[in-house]
C-alpha cells in the first residue's frame, strides 16, 4: 500500500480519534452524514429547490410575453420548438427530479435554491426594465 492510500481511512477504520471526525465520530466527506438530517429540516429545502423552479418557469414565462429573450439555448430551442407548455412541463418534472434528488442534502439543496433564487431575480428584472 503506497503512502498516500495509507492516509484515506477504509470503512472498518476506527476514525473516530481524527480532528475531521471529533464532534460526528464521522468523516466529514461520509455519504450517511446528510443522510441524518431531521425531516423539518429536509422537506423545507427539497420544497425550496422546487418552488424555484415554478418560479423561474413563472419569470421567465412573463419575461418573454414581455419581448424578453431566453439566455440558455437548451431551454429556448425548447420553447421556440414545442413552446411554453413543454417548457412549463420540462420546468415541473426538473423541480420534482432536482427535489427527490436533492432530498437530505443539505448543502446541494441551499446551494441551488440561493443560485435559481438568483436567476428569478435576474428574470424579474430584466422583465421590469422591457415594461
Amino acid at each position: 500500500m503506497d503512502a498516500a492510500a495509507s492516509l484515506l481511512p477504509r470503512r472498518d477504520d476506527d476514525v473516530t480519534g481524527s480532528p475531521a471526525t471529533a464532534r460526528t465520530g464521522r468523516l466529514l466527506w461520509s455519504r450517511e452524514r446528510d443522510h441524518d438530517m431531521p425531516f423539518r429540516v429536509a422537506v423545507p429545502l427539497a420544497a425550496g429547490v422546487a418552488l424555484t423552479q415554478v418560479l423561474d418557469a413563472m419569470s421567465t414565462l412573463v419575461g418573454l410575453s414581455a419581448g424578453a429573450s431566453e439566455l440558455n439555448p437548451i431551454m429556448d430551442g425548447l420553447i421556440s420548438s414545442y413552446g411554453p407548455a413543454t417548457f412549463v412541463a420540462v420546468k415541473a418534472a426538473a423541480g420534482v427530479v432536482l427535489a427527490g434528488w436533492m432530498w437530505r442534502r443539505a448543502v446541494w439543496s441551499a446551494g441551488l435554491t440561493a443560485f435559481m433564487s438568483a436567476v428569478v431575480v435576474w428574470n424579474l428584472s430584466a422583465t421590469l426594465v422591457l415594461l
